[in-house]
């Protein structure tokens, strides 16, 4: 920390404050021993700078009183020493204790920057050197031989680190705003031909382009003038590039956008002096400790947290990164991940580029952040597990972190301080009332402040409704006062109860029908509602229930959450939900209303999306009023992905009415979400529509929830549990005579039998699936059946069989169009074909399976083509090509989370690794695919995993035969008991040679 100020008149921190020195030869003294800091000064030469050639006879008495009256000085403020040395003395500080030490040092750091092209990061550091000067240099200090020459040194060093920062910026493209300080200092120095051509650059940059032609003959006529020479050639040339208006000359392209995703500040903020300046101090602080501001609901945590960081934009010049964490929240807390593509993506990172694992995430983002300056405020925090993956790695960064909870595990492992958020106090919440509504007398205004309960959203919502009503707040107060509002605002600390109070106030204002749709919203489930969804809530038009949403909008109670979409502040739906169930007595019925909505329009949606695939028919008894209609698929695809959320929540908290149209809403999400979203997240939803359907002891639905829930834990590879439910879903469809059902069931059992190794059973399944099928003339179904025994066959090794399968289902789908599956029975004829060595046929139907996949949306089975389009490549010699395609398909499938998919990735890329000879990774890639496979209970994986250590071990020489012959024989071991003809063969040259 800085002690001793040069820059300007000479200081000393003497502890307290910055004290001037008195004596001028005691200044003299000091400045002497500044410019020789470190290093012994005689008292001889000391006498001679104060006094010249006619010291007087008490000179050196006087040096040793200025030196010992400096000590006590320095010694005061820990500013450093004055050491006696052999006849003179020597100024002992610390490290960057005088500002002329910091300065050359931010000024040498700046010029590095220069160098290394880090403009941003030079023009701060340079900024903030020049900051330090408070005037000319040793301003009060008389001048002598050395002080004249050190003056004359910094200040030239001033004048250098100038023309850096005037350099700095225009490569930054600021040249507008540096061009008229150019010019005052081109005219104090103007033989500077540096700063000359700065200032021509940026007034050529403005567009002024005469001036810039002004300023060089100017410079000229000096330099000629008064030396006698010409300017250098880079000033003429750029005299001509002007003239020329040569293209060099024009701005560089703009930098990236710095993040800036902090929200508007609320106006007319109020108060919380103390927490504002408490946050600046820690905001200081390097490292600036990780903050938890926390309080209760509507007590304006994230007010503060955004008011305050926009005040402090400029100590955050690389951005403020913002997220709402949705720790209180109907929907479910943002998930780290989530969160960390979202702050990666802001900060420049390609989707590509983002890592699909946490821990890697995690890297990159605190890679990213090391030496930044940026402002991170994580609103509504859940817990501190939720926080801590979004901690950045740079010491020049903050964490405002905003939550109903203390957070104290963030306290005691990150040195998290916390930061309680009270009400507000009287003076500063009457003072917020007096600025909503000018005018308001101060005694009116603290009356209402305190029937509020001095809490800040209700303070708002009461000024709100003062200005709509042009009542007079003595008025206003009375009516308050009257009711039974004024014993529940008075309670200390109950935030709740000053907020239904405050409600009330706003409430009362609206027409019995925008009242009776508020209350409705607070009992319908999900996060955001739209104008279709409240008119089937309502019963009322849409266009009724638009003017509607924006009365209730406009009042606070609700807030736009993008074009046609509202949401609630979570104690504004408590409130309205309190309200509707003390005043509706028809609340079920409309639930029954918005849960037709949804069917009848998920139901129009999954049958432009999805027309082939297995699903139950809409019973007559939903009423299809308040369908949205849809244009064609993707007008639904955008419906779906933006109601999905409110469908789930309506499915998890359907209570005894609404089981059926619950289970009946999941087994229609089922699909979508399967193709569309992580299987981890739709594991709760095809549990609850479980229970539901248990609930109610309805075959239909239980057979449809099990399909629902197995396809999720199929999916995550739980196989057991997976086979379970598709047992009992083919039971329960048996029973409800579901015959699709059963058809679903079945050839989920053969997904299972398939993926766990036991092709024969797998085959089994399939074959039945397909003759229920085809007795009920279900073409699709049929199609995805003999794709399947084409898949199985091709497993098994009779690659004739498969492809015969294949190519029917090939010929039968020009019968049908697009159907879901398509794509796979292309993709199964490019792998025997590769394993037939045909590489260009190969090559074909692989490339179109890719295409339908992509088009489809199907990712597993995107990751699963590009792996044997990798293996086609690498066989024809295109090495680096197929490393390209294994690379995507691995990053695809640790996204949707397939673990079959991603073992045979990891086997594809093993088959690379050996033919680069890298015998050693490709045996790490097995090792894992064989630890996983046998957890799983996938016996071809792990008989392909065998196969593939054998040969990588044969690659090692004679030091891996014994190994090879090992991995070998057991692989041959298990294609012997499960079948698999192909690999057996594979595994029986290895084993005997």
């Amino acid at each position: 920390m800085v002690r001793i100020q040069a820059l300007g008149p000479l200081r000393i921190w003497d502890g307290a404050r910055w004290a001037s020195i008195a004596a001028p030869h005691q200044r003299i003294v000091l400045a002497v021993l500044l410019a020789d800091a470190g290093r012994p000064v005689p008292r001889d030469r000391l006498i001679h700078e104060i006094w010249g050639e006619r010291p007087t006879r008490t000179a050196a008495t006087a040096v040793n009183g200025y030196v010992m009256r400096l000590r006590r000085s320095l010694r005061a403020g820990d500013a450093g020493d004055v050491v006696s040395r052999a006849a003179g003395y020597e100024l002992a500080t610390a490290e960057d204790a005088v500002d002329i030490q910091v300065f050359e040092r931010m000024v040498r750091t700046g010029k590095r920057y220069v160098a290394e092209g880090r403009m941003a990061d030079a023009a701060r550091q340079l900024s903030g050197a020049l900051a330090l000067w408070r005037g000319a240099a040793l301003a009060d200090v008389p001048a002598t031989l050395t002080v004249s020459a050190e003056v004359a040194r910094v200040e030239q060093l001033r004048l250098t680190a100038r023309e850096e920062h005037f350099g700095a910026r225009l490569e930054l493209g600021q040249h507008a705003e540096i061009v008229d300080e150019l010019a005052a200092l081109t005219r104090e120095h103007p033989l500077r031909e540096r700063l000359c051509r700065y200032l021509m650059i940026s007034l050529y940059r403005c567009g002024r382009r005469a001036e810039a032609l002004d300023a060089y003959r100017r410079v000229r006529g000096v330099l000629v003038a008064e030396t006698g020479i010409e300017p250098g050639p880079e000033l003429r040339g750029l005299e001509h590039a002007v003239l020329t208006d040569d293209r060099t000359l024009a701005a560089p392209a703009v930098a990236p956008v710095i993040p800036a995703q902090l929200p508007a500040a609320v106006a007319d903020f109020a108060g919380r002096h103390d927490l504002l300046a408490s946050l600046d101090s820690l905001a200081r602080q390097r490292p600036a400790p990780p903050v938890v501001v926390a309080g209760l609901a509507g007590v304006g945590k994230t007010a503060l947290a955004v008011h305050w960081g926009q005040s402090v934009r400029d100590r955050f010049p690389d951005g403020q990164l913002y997220l709402d964490l949705r720790g209180s929240s109907p929907r479910p807390p943002v998930a780290p991940m989530e969160a960390l593509a979202h702050f990666l993506h802001a900060l420049g990172v390609r989707a590509e580029e983002i890592p699909a694992g946490l821990d890697e995430a995690v890297g990159l983002y605190r890679s990213v952040t090391a030496v930044r300056r940026i402002l991170v405020v994580l609103d509504n925090a859940e817990r501190p597990d939720q926080v801590r993956p979004l901690l950045p790695g740079g010491p020049g960064c903050m964490v405002l972190v905003t939550s109903r909870e203390q957070q104290r595990g963030l306290t005691a492992r990150e040195g998290a301080v916390g930061l309680h958020l009270g009400v507000l106090p009287p003076d500063e919440a009457a003072h917020l009332l007096r600025t909503l509504l000018p005018g308001a007398a101060d005694e009116d205004a603290a009356e209402l402040a305190r029937l509020c309960g001095h809490l800040p959203l209700a303070l708002r919502i009461a000024a709100a409704n003062l200005r709509a009503e042009l009542t007079p707040i003595s008025q206003y107060n009375r009516r308050l006062a009257a009711g039974d509002r004024l014993a529940a605002l008075g309670v200390p600390g109950d935030a709740t109860t000053g907020t239904v109070t405050a409600f009330d106030l706003s409430y009362q204002a609206h027409s019995p029908a925008a009242r009776r749709l508020f209350r409705l919203l607070g009992v319908a489930p999900g996060d955001t509602v739209t104008a279709p969804a409240a008119a089937a809530l309502a019963d009322v038009p849409v266009a009724q229930a638009e003017v509607l949403l924006d009365t209730i909008a406009r009042a606070h109670l609700l807030e736009r959450a993008g074009p046609g979409r509202y949401r609630w502040h979570d104690l504004v739906r408590l409130y309205a939900r309190r309200r509707c169930l003390a005043e509706d007595t028809d609340r079920e019925v409309a639930i029954d209303r918005l849960h037709h909505h949804y069917l009848s329009t998920m139901d129009a949606a999954a049958g432009l999306l999805y027309p082939h695939v297995v699903r139950l028919d809409l019973p007559a008894t939903v009423d299809a009023a308040h369908r949205v209609g849809f244009d064609d698929p993707a007008d639904a695809s955008d419906w779906v992905a933006a109601e999905q959320d409110n469908m789930i929540a309506a499915i998890l908290a359907a209570g005894p009415r609404h089981r059926e149209a619950a289970w009946r809403l999941a087994d229609q999400l089922r699909w979508h979400l399967d193709f569309t979203a992580p299987s981890a997240e739709w594991l709760p939803v095809t549990e609850a529509a479980l229970g539901h359907a248990r609930a109610d002891a309805h075959p239909l639905g239980q057979a449809a929830a099990h399909l629902g829930r197995a396809t999720v834990l199929l999916a995550t590879s739980r196989y057991p549990e997976a086979l379970e439910d598709f047992q009992r879903a083919l039971g329960f469809a048996r029973d409800a005579g579901w015959v699709e059902g059963q058809t679903c069931a079945l050839s989920n059992l053969a997904h299972v039998s398939f993926e766990t190794g036991r092709l024969d059973l797998a085959a089994r399944h399939s074959l039945e699936a397909l003759e229920l099928d085809t007795r009920i003339g279900r073409t699709a179904g049929q199609l995805a059946r003999l794709a399947n025994l084409g898949n199985i066959r091709l497993q098994q090794g009779r690659l004739a069989e498969a492809i015969a399968y294949c190519e029917r289902v090939v010929a039968l789908e020009s019968t049908i169009g697009e159907w879901q599956g398509q794509g796979t029975a292309h993709g199964c004829l490019g792998e025997a074909h590769l394993l037939l060595g045909r590489h260009e046929e190969a090559l074909t139907y692989l490339s179109v399976a890719l295409a339908t996949h992509r088009r489809a949306g199907a990712r597993s089975c995107e990751a699963d083509t590009l792996r044997l389009l990798a293996s086609v490549r690498a066989a024809t010699g295109h090495v680096e090509e197929a490393q390209g395609l294994a690379t995507e398909a691995l990053r695809i499938t640790r996204e949707v989370g397939d673990r079959w998919v991603e073992a045979q990735v990891l086997i594809a890329q093993a088959d690379l690794d050996l033919r680069t000879g890298d015998a050693d990774l490709a045996v790490a890639h097995l090792r894992q695919v064989l630890a996983q496979s046998r957890g799983d209970g996938d016996r071809h994986t792990e008989a392909q995993a065998l196969i593939g250590l054998a040969r990588a071990h044969r690659l090692r020489g004679v030091a891996g035969t014994t190994e090879s012959r090992a991995y070998a024989v057991q692989a041959t071991g298990v294609c012997r008991e499960f079948g698999y003809d192909l690999l057996e063969r594979n595994a029986s040259a290895l084993a005997g040679s």
